[in-house]
Parts: C-alpha cells; sequence; structure tokens
C-alpha cells in the first residue's frame, strides 16, 4: 500500500513538474528566429493541405456526396491551431 501512494505520488508529482516547467506553445515560437517561425508554419499548413488532400481522395472513391460523408469539416481544418 505504501509503494502505491509513493509510485502515485511520483507519478503525478512528474506530470505537475512537466506541466509547470513546459512553456506555452506561443511563448515558445516567440522565443525561436523568424525563419524557424516560418518553417514551422509552413510546416504545418502543408499537413493541413495533405490532410485535405487525403478526405478528398478517400471521399472520391465513395459514391455518397461529399456533405454525406462528413470528414472535411471547419474544426478538422484548424485542429493544428
Amino acid at each position: 500500500m505504501k509503494a502505491m501512494v509513493i509510485s502515485g505520488g511520483v507519478v503525478i508529482g512528474g506530470w505537475a513538474l512537466i506541466k509547470y516547467i513546459t512553456p506555452p506553445r506561443e511563448k515558445l515560437l516567440e522565443s525561436l528566429l523568424p525563419e524557424e517561425r516560418e518553417l514551422i508554419k509552413q510546416a504545418e499548413e502543408d499537413r493541413t493541405q495533405d490532410m485535405v488532400v487525403k478526405i478528398i481522395k478517400e471521399s472520391a472513391l465513395s459514391n455518397e456526396p461529399i456533405w454525406k460523408i462528413g470528414k472535411l469539416d471547419r474544426k478538422t481544418l484548424n485542429s493544428d491551431k
């Protein structure tokens, strides 16, 4: 029982420490050079475009209209932001 409480405390304490010392995404991006920020932004846009193309290709194989399949929505498109 004592070991379970100690191990639980270590796990929860470790999680709390990581949450405390990890900077928010915006602050991390601000600390980068402008060129690095642009590379990250471009990679995110490329990933979104790739996802949209994949969904469109999958939808094209179906006989159902795109609005009935429903995979492509604003939440999906804005998931990286």
